[in-house]
Formats: C-alpha cells, structure tokens, sequence
C-alpha cells in the first residue's frame, strides 16, 4: 500500500498514545432522540457511546470505534505529500448518528496536522470539504 510520512507519527500528542486521533464526543447523552448531529457538534449523539477515530497505517485506512468496536472505515492511498480517499463506510446499524462526518472530520484534521493535502475521490468525503469551507485548503490542487 502507500508510504506512511514520518510526521504523522509525531505530529501530535493524541497520535502519539495508541494512534488515537480525536475522541469524537462525551461520554453522556445531551442530545434529544432525533436530534440532528454534525461532526463539529460535541455532543455525543448515538445513545451517549464513546466514539473515536483511529489511524491505522498498516491497513491504510482511518477507523471510528464506538465503545471499543470499529463500526467504520476510511481508506487512503498516500502518494508524496497527498492522500487519497477512494472509500467510506459505516456499519448500517449505526447510520444516521453522524458518525461518517465524525469519522472524516478526524481523519481530515489528522491529515492537516501531518501537513500533507487530501485527493477526496470519495464522493462523502468530497460533499463533507465542499460543506466545511475549513477544510477545503487541505484539496490538493491539480
């Protein structure tokens, strides 16, 4: 698979303990039963469940964890200082909580902390960067 850069080994404390990225939300629910819920959103809305995002460089895929379980995935290719994201997933069983924003919001902060740009070839990935102007920077261009 694709060369992991050095620096996201070291990039920032988080990632330095076990290749924890972001934790996504609290641990208590706050939020109402169908309430809406978007990545930047801090309360936690799947049933008050601990979610993080995790790197996983030797399966070159991002990975999201509800209460120590992956439920998704986002995989990349990374070529020189640019990574590819050619696919997205949730377990059905866990969609519509928001958790595919969660999931990308870490990877796409992890990959601005490692200083390198994002090729989004998935089209989830792509609609959440047109939809967060933050993010939209990190494109690689060309």
């Amino acid at each position: 698979m694709g060369h992991r850069a050095p620096v996201a080994v070291t990039t920032s404390l988080a990632v330095q303990q076990r290749d924890v990225i972001v934790v996504a939300v609290a641990a208590t629910n706050q939020s109402a039963p169908g309430d809406a819920c978007d990545a930047t959103d801090a309360r936690p809305c799947h049933d008050g469940h601990m979610a993080e995002v995790k790197d996983n460089p030797e399966g070159s895929q991002y990975e999201i964890y509800v209460d120590g379980s992956r439920i998704g995935l986002m995989t990349y290719r990374i070529s020189g200082d640019t990574v590819t994201t050619p696919h997205t997933e949730i377990n059905p069983a866990y969609g519509g909580q928001g958790l595919g924003r969660q999931l990308v919001k870490g990877a796409l902060d992890h990959i601005r902390d490692t200083g390198m740009f994002v090729r989004p070839s998935c089209p989830f990935v792509r609609a959440y960067i047109e939809q967060h102007a933050e993010y939209q920077d990190l494109v690689k261009q060309g």
